[in-house]
This record gives C-alpha cells, structure tokens and sequence, in this order.
C-alpha cells in the first residue's frame, strides 16, 4: 500500500505574512467547498452537512450562530416543498440557518446568501442519466459554496454581517447572484474575474414577485 505523502506550503523568505496568511485561509476556504461536495452522498448527508459546517464555524469565530433545524421545524413552518424533495430520501432534512456577525454595527443590513442544498439529486420523476449520475453528489455546491464563503469570512474577520440559508437555471458554468444591490454585484463581478469562478446576475424585476 502506497503511503499518502503529506504536503505542506510555506512562505518563502521575508515575504508579505499578511497577504499569506489571506491566502491561506482563501484556500482553506475553497478545499471545504471541495470537500462537502466531492463526498459521497451516502456519507455527506444533509445531517453530517449541517454537523461539519458548525464545527468549522464554531472554531473559526465567536461571532457567529449556528441553527440546525430539524424536520419537525420544518414542518411547523409548512415548508411542503422542502419537505417534498426530502421524501426521496431515508435521510431525513435539516435547514440550516447560519450567521456571521462581524460588523461593529448591530444594526447594519445583513448581506443574505440562499444555497441549494440537494446533497444528492437522482432526478426524480425524471431520473438523472446513469453517465452523470455520479456528478448529482455535488447538487450541494451552491450551499457548500456559500457556506464555505461564511466560514472564511468568520475567520478574516470581516466587518461584515451575513446570514446564509440552505435552500438551476445555469447548470454548471456559472453562479447565478440575486442581488437589488449594483455595489454588491460589480465586487461579486471583479471577484469572479480574478478567481475564475464565475458570476451571473439574475432578473429581480417586479415581474417575479
């Protein structure tokens, strides 16, 4: 059996500490996202979901909140078609309510992230091709995405406060952004360029309310 070799980065030199130290924790950030939607579905359930995310945020600072609903909440909130989608499975549902409450200023707007959080979508009434079917395990990018977001956000101590829910018109190119705010889209926007993940604004007219 092949040992696994351990890998490990390292500023060299005098370098910017500062600006290595963001980097790091952007890329901690990004391997979680990768980890929650690269598990299997049999063991990334939306319990174990909900588990990992507190544990990580809990640790990362202690202005944050962590809200594990269970199906029965669900229920009391008539959510019939979260709990819909849920009886196709044996796992039973959880919505997961988290909060990072950075800013100094209590009474500021929160930004407000929504994630799909499938953890895993065989399709349904229209079952998924077999040829993909493996890729439906990472139906839960959007909440293991936003989530992460959080998660990074808590530990740079942002001054900033965000609420996050766990709740697909553009598959897998890009993340669709539902925001009345033309600030918060032009960062969202540049972030995007300079990442490579990319963005996409979606419609808010009154049309759709």
């Amino acid at each position: 059996q092949k040992k696994k070799v351990a890998v490990s980065a390292k500023l060299y030199g005098s370098g910017d500490q500062e600006a290595w130290q963001k980097g790091v924790l952007f890329a901690s950030g990004q391997n979680l996202a990768r980890q929650l939607m690269e598990t299997p579905a049999n063991e990334m359930t939306p319990t174990r979901f909900a588990e990992i995310i507190e544990k990580n945020l809990k640790s990362a600072s202690s202005k944050t909140e962590v809200h594990i609903r269970p199906k029965s909440w669900i229920e009391e909130q008539a959510m019939g078609s979260f709990l819909s989608v849920a009886k196709g499975s044996d796992e039973p549902p959880v919505f997961l309510e988290i909060h990072y409450k950075g800013s100094p200023n209590a009474n500021e707007p929160p930004l407000v992230f929504v994630g799909k959080g499938i953890t895993f979508d065989s399709g349904g009434i229209s079952i998924k091709a077999s040829a993909n079917m493996d890729l439906m395990r990472a139906d839960m990018g959007g909440a293991a995405t936003i989530c992460s977001a959080i998660v990074s956000a808590a530990k740079l101590n942002l001054p900033i406060n965000i609420i996050g829910a766990m709740d697909v018109a553009l598959g897998s190119g890009a993340t669709g952004v539902f925001t009345n705010s033309s600030w918060l889209w032009n960062k969202l926007f540049e972030a995007s360029i300079e990442t490579g993940d990319r963005v996409w604004r979606m419609p808010l007219f009154e049309h759709y309310t």
